[in-house]
C-alpha cells in the first residue's frame, strides 16, 4: 500500500530542504546535504520565498493517479 503523502521520501527530503532553508542554509548546503539538483533547490528556494516551508511541502508528489 502506498505511504501517506507525509511519509514519501521525496516529502521528507522536499520537507528537509525548507526547514534547512529557514535555518539560513545556502542552496549548496542543501544541494549537498540532500543529494538534490541544483534546478531542485533553485526551485524549493522560489518557494520558500514566497510561502515558507508550507508552501515547499504543499507541491504534489507527482505520477500518474491510479485508475482505480
Amino acid at each position: 500500500m502506498l505511504k501517506e503523502k507525509a511519509e514519501r521520501p521525496t516529502v521528507t527530503r522536499r520537507v528537509r530542504a525548507g526547514e534547512m532553508m529557514s535555518q539560513g542554509a545556502s542552496d549548496r548546503d542543501v544541494i549537498e546535504a540532500l543529494q538534490l539538483s541544483r534546478q531542485t533547490v533553485h526551485r524549493y528556494r522560489k518557494l520558500f520565498e514566497a510561502g515558507g516551508v508550507d508552501a515547499i511541502q504543499a507541491l504534489g508528489v507527482g505520477g500518474k493517479t491510479s485508475r482505480r
